[in-house]
């Protein structure tokens, strides 16, 4: 759980920073890629049901968040 949470908060963060334009867009793709592959990795593998539903709520908001949080390149 943590290192799915930490790999949306360091992926959108990495993407937010390199993105030349608004950063909500590359963060919220890395949020989706997360959310998409934590569904697959759910399908495959049977885990607890409050781990599915954090690991399926937790992306986009930490993606959205690093957006908010982080300066645009340049500024």
């Amino acid at each position: 759980m943590l290192a799915w949470a930490a790999g949306a908060f360091v992926g959108s963060a990495m993407a937010a920073q390199l993105s030349r334009c608004a950063p909500l867009g590359p963060c919220l793709a890395v949020g989706v890629a997360m959310l998409l592959g934590t569904a697959v990795s759910l399908w495959m593998i049977p885990h607890p049901m409050w781990m599915a539903a954090a690991g399926l709520l937790l992306p986009l908001p930490i993606g959205c968040a690093n957006a908010r949080r982080l300066p645009r390149r340049g500024h």
